[in-house]
């Protein structure tokens, strides 16, 4: 017979204290899927401002494979 799976382990997080209220419990998953992408977010920015500084963005954007 197969157990049933366990519940995911939550991680709790509390508020500020000027904030008061109860701990914010966050699955990890979602948090990790947050973080991966923040750091996507911040990939793209980085690449769009190499871009700009190389005056490719606009053709980029234009006539480039971003021009939908």
């Amino acid at each position: 017979m197969v157990d049933p799976p366990s519940p995911p382990v939550l991680l709790q997080f509390r508020p500020p204290a000027a904030e008061g209220g109860d701990p914010i419990e966050v699955d990890p998953t979602i948090l990790q899927n947050m973080i991966d992408l923040r750091k996507n977010v911040e990939n793209i920015s980085r690449q769009v401002r190499n871009w700009l500084k190389k005056g490719k963005a606009e053709k980029m954007f234009t006539k480039g494979k971003y021009s939908k």
